[in-house]
């Protein structure tokens, strides 16, 4: 599945070559990704002649603003993305013209939805496992599209005093609400992933989350370097309120390099609610440098 910058950038791009053009055909290998726009032949007629005002993107649709009283809304979905080049059939097979990637890598040889625009060139969907969709929508029921009438916000759209209160109202492990797209659009697996390790939390911590846990300087957790036994009294609290509440799982260590070697893990209940794993501790020289 296209992370939502790679979608953003096929938007971008797609503005330098398509806006001015117009459409002159679409053909489809099979009905079903056009049944929502009413088929090849409907589809063909709405759109014939019309001139591409604009690109643009809602959450990972690609939509594009034809003259008239439509748009076209494009998800790529897992397999598909989009090609741009000069294309020909022979013999009932679309083949590129030139040499490229759109001849010459295998994976863009699925093509499943062609457009032929005004300029001789082609804008395809190349979708190996066929879940692509193209959908055909009045400009005035765009709001009130089933796929896109309870989409959440963009991820850049959203103040830092939004995103709190959407988080307030949020209950579950913390990486599928992310990936939500009814709470904010856009972040998938890869991108969850990174925000958590970049947040200090760990995928499995549950929403809500207290007061106290909602900044990342409230996650780095640090101990003083001591030989023997790590146990609760030289773990600090790392400035979460609300809460003393520490267990951990016990590891023994006899030197600092033994702990850079190794992994400290803690589970940390806050307020016997939410839980969070927390590994690859930083130590400290200094008990004062911890708090």
């Amino acid at each position: 599945m296209p992370e939502l910058p790679e979608v953003e950038t096929t938007v971008r791009e797609l503005k330098k070559k398509l806006v001015g053009l117009k459409f002159v055909d679409v053909w489809s290998d099979r009905e079903k990704p056009l049944l929502q726009a009413g088929g090849t032949v409907k589809m063909r007629k709405e759109i014939k002649g019309k001139k591409i005002l604009k690109v643009w993107r809602r959450a990972k649709f690609i939509v594009i603003d034809i003259e008239g009283p439509k748009s076209i809304f494009i998800h790529q979905k897992i397999s598909g993305h989009l090609l741009y080049g000069k294309l020909k059939r022979v013999k009932g097979v679309w083949q590129s013209m030139a040499k490229g990637p759109i001849r010459d890598d295998p994976k863009n040889k699925y093509l499943r939805i062609v457009f032929t625009l005004s300029n001789g060139f082609h804008l395809t969907l190349s979708d190996l496992r066929r879940f692509g969709r193209v959908l055909l929508v009045d400009d005035k029921n765009i709001n009130n599209l089933k796929a896109v009438s309870k989409l959440g916000p963009e991820p850049l759209d959203v103040s830092y005093k939004e995103y709190r209160e959407l988080f307030r109202k949020k209950k579950g492990r913390i990486k599928p609400v992310l990936m939500d797209p009814f709470f904010i659009v856009g972040i998938g697996n890869i991108y969850a992933d990174e925000i958590l390790w970049e947040s200090g939390l760990h995928t499995r911590i549950k929403l809500p989350l207290t007061q106290g846990v909602t900044t990342t300087t409230g996650l780095k957790l640090r101990y003083p370097i001591t030989a023997g036994t790590v146990d609760n009294s030289v773990i600090t609290n790392p400035g979460i309120t609300g809460t003393t509440d520490w267990t951990r799982v016990q590891r023994t260590f006899t030197t600092a390099a033994d702990y850079s070697a190794g992994r400290l893990d803690l589970l940390y209940s806050v307020n016997a609610g939410a839980t969070a794993w927390f590994d690859d501790i930083a130590p400290c020289e200094d008990t004062q440098a911890c708090l």
